[in-house]
């Protein structure tokens, strides 16, 4: 039994593994500087997370000191008049 393998069959099994072999490292090569564009993004965006968090917790340290000073004032207290406490009488 002796195998007769046409020449050309031969070339074309070489030229396809050839191709296919330069598309997976093209392949490859564009998932890698995708993937790196999307570590980078998603860096960015938590950095930028990060700020907008202490900016908020800032403006709310800012808020909660305007409505004390605002409650001091006399403006505040001749509007809402503080609440005398009633004398219960025990029996």
């Amino acid at each position: 039994m002796a195998y007769t393998v046409d020449m050309n069959e031969i070339m074309k099994s070489e030229w396809f593994f050839f191709i296919s072999s330069i598309g997976f490292v093209v392949i490859g090569v564009l998932l890698s500087i995708i993937m790196i564009y999307t570590i980078r993004a998603l860096h960015a965006f938590t950095s930028l997370i990060e700020k907008m968090e202490s900016e908020v917790q800032n403006l709310g340290t800012t808020a909660q000191e305007l409505l004390e000073d605002f409650q001091g004032s006399f403006i505040y207290r001749m509007i809402f008049k503080p609440r005398r406490r009633r004398i219960t009488t025990k029996k």
